[in-house]
């Protein structure tokens, strides 16, 4: 638990808590697995998640991660964690549809990057080039933890190509948004986004404002804590959000 950053309070909690093997070998086939746990026992979700995924390390290294590069995907649990401390003051899991992905063994977090690798449901075309149903390609998320450095970009990119051989990479979040032009003067975050071919936004998306300001609520609420986060504020109280979008980057 030390090892992927979870705070010592947490850690405290997970061992009060008494699970059984069979609970802790069960846990793939939990129904909260399926969308976010809304029941009155995080912390119980937390030690469960704990005790199966303490045991994947086997799995992980199978499909060609390093021990530091398991431990850094299995840092999920810690920063989710913490978010909902944050966010609620409870201490546990309740973003467990996303963190079902580690317990399935499909997602890798590689330096300052997560992937999943998938094939493609359908034809997809981007950038002059059509690619058909079942290329293989992976999923691009940005774990909601510290800076995001373009050599940082470059490194988790080389490293995903080099396990997976993806065709190309997908990503489907807010830091993708071309709206975001309109916040931010440069930066990693523009330079990161300006990578991808955007095909397709969403503009009332407000999953933004979760990860800037901690939560998704009355815009007048929220604390503005430097010059981006003051610009999304008054942009959200006026009916303006950030928005998302879908983009793909050749591999």
């Amino acid at each position: 638990m030390r090892e992927i950053g979870l705070p010592e309070r947490h850690i405290s909690v997970v061992k009060q808590i008494p699970v059984s093997e069979e609970e802790v070998s069960s846990l793939p086939a939990a129904p909260f697995l399926e969308a976010d746990y809304a029941g009155d026992h995080p912390g119980r979700v937390l030690a469960l998640f704990v005790h199966f995924l303490a045991g994947s390390e086997f799995a992980y290294r199978v499909c060609g991660l390093s021990r530091e590069e398991w431990l850094n995907t299995m840092r999920d649990v810690a920063i989710w964690s913490k978010h909902l401390y944050a966010e609620r003051g409870e201490i546990g899991l309740r973003e467990t549809g996303w963190l079902a992905h580690l317990v399935r063994t499909e997602i890798f977090r590689l330096g300052r990057l997560q992937f999943v690798p998938r094939l493609s449901e359908g034809e997809i075309a981007f950038n002059g080039r059509t690619f058909p149903a079942r290329t293989p390609y992976c999923e691009v998320h940005i774990p909601a933890e510290g800076k995001l450095s373009q050599a940082e970009a470059d490194a988790s990119f080389a490293r995903a190509k080099e396990l997976f051989a993806p065709r190309f990479f997908s990503c489907d979040s807010w830091l993708l948004s071309p709206k975001l032009k309109n916040f931010l003067d440069g930066g990693n975050i523009l330079a990161f986004a300006s990578r991808f071919a955007v095909v397709k936004t969403d503009e009332n998306d407000r999953s933004a404002e979760r990860y800037i300001f901690g939560t998704i609520g009355d815009p007048r609420e929220y604390v503005a804590r430097n010059r981006f986060s003051t610009r999304v504020k008054e942009a959200a109280c006026a009916g303006d959000y950030i928005g998302s979008a879908l983009g793909y980057l050749l591999a």
